[in-house]
């Protein structure tokens, strides 16, 4: 005969305990009398009895202070009838009723089986990529300059873009704390530096594009993918670092669906119904003028002027 195996944890708890019978019989509650002792307020001193008869598993509530649901819906009485699988809830603890031979879902690939070797090494490398991360940004920042950059305002938002960054991996960090006991700061330091610099990289990369093709729709809805899917990379890598989801690629991409169309919605509803000037504003950025080979400022402005009169009589 299967052995009896409780899976007893909390609902919003950050693990599980299992116990094992061979007993005919086991008893659930507060007291210290019992198989398994729950220590939650809303139980009794015996609230439960779980027993085995005639190859069935029945149940008996013996405590009615608080309801108690048996997968989903309400329960009392004695001789109830339970198959593996059932889920007990009560107050703030969750029972699950298996057998030892109840199959369990396969492992879950490590995706990052090659970050544990790196051990002490991990802050550090974390730490190098935030250090690169800020030093791009403020290389970006001085490409965006036309006159003598102000160096304190371009190291003060080079500042907050570090602080960000650090505090997103913290509040991650204390997610997987409570939920799974397991604070992984280090990686998710190294995770949210990374997208960052993909990010600032690729977002030029489309800058740059739009200029060469002058096909503004085209790199705008590039540029709403690539943000899409860097979004999606960071919010799935923080739920496998930071919680026990089994579908966190699914639950990934529903929180950053609902970011773009938010997202989408509220630049839609910015749009002005009419425009009194050409839209050429990916021409007039500050890297494309001082990254051209050789033209002098005043040759750059004559040319968007000739640009300006085109579109508008055209």
């Amino acid at each position: 005969m299967d052995a009896l195996v409780l899976r007893v944890a909390t609902r919003h708890g950050r693990g599980a305990e299992f116990h094992k019978f061979a007993a005919d019989a086991v008893s659930v509650g507060r007291g210290l009398h019992n198989d398994v002792i729950v220590a939650d307020p809303w139980y009794g001193a015996a609230q439960f009895r779980l027993r085995r008869a005639e190859g069935r598993i029945l149940l008996d509530v013996l405590d009615a202070t608080n309801p108690a649901l048996l997968n989903g819906r309400r329960c009392s009485g004695t001789g109830i009838a339970l198959e593996p699988g059932a889920v007990l809830t009560l107050g703030q603890t969750v029972v699950k009723v298996m057998l030892e031979s109840t199959p369990v879902p396969p492992a879950r690939t490590d995706s990052w089986a090659w970050w544990a070797p790196l051990g002490r090494g991990r802050p550090v490398l974390a730490v190098l990529l935030v250090a690169l991360t800020a030093a791009a940004a403020l290389y970006f920042d001085y490409l965006d300059t036309f006159e003598v950059p102000d160096w304190g305002e371009l190291l003060s938002g080079v500042l907050f873009l570090v602080l960000v960054i650090t505090g997103w991996a913290g509040l991650w960090a204390v997610a997987g704390r409570v939920l799974r006991n397991q604070p992984q700061f280090s990686s998710q330091l190294f995770v949210s530096a990374l997208v960052t610099l993909l990010t600032m990289v690729l977002t030029l990369g489309a800058g740059y594009v739009a200029y060469a093709i002058g096909f503004d729709a085209a790199v705008h809805a590039l540029d709403w993918l690539l943000g899409a899917m860097l979004s999606f990379t960071l919010v799935y890598a923080n739920l496998r670092l930071a919680t026990n989801l089994r579908r966190p690629a699914t639950a990934a991409a529903l929180l950053v669906g609902l970011l773009v169309f938010l997202a989408y919605g509220f630049e839609w509803l910015e749009e002005e119904e009419f425009s009194p000037h050409p839209v050429t504003e990916t021409l007039l950025r500050a890297p494309f003028a001082k990254l051209r080979a050789g033209l002098p400022p005043d040759a750059y402005a004559e040319r968007l002027d000739e640009l300006f009169a085109a579109a508008r009589d055209g």
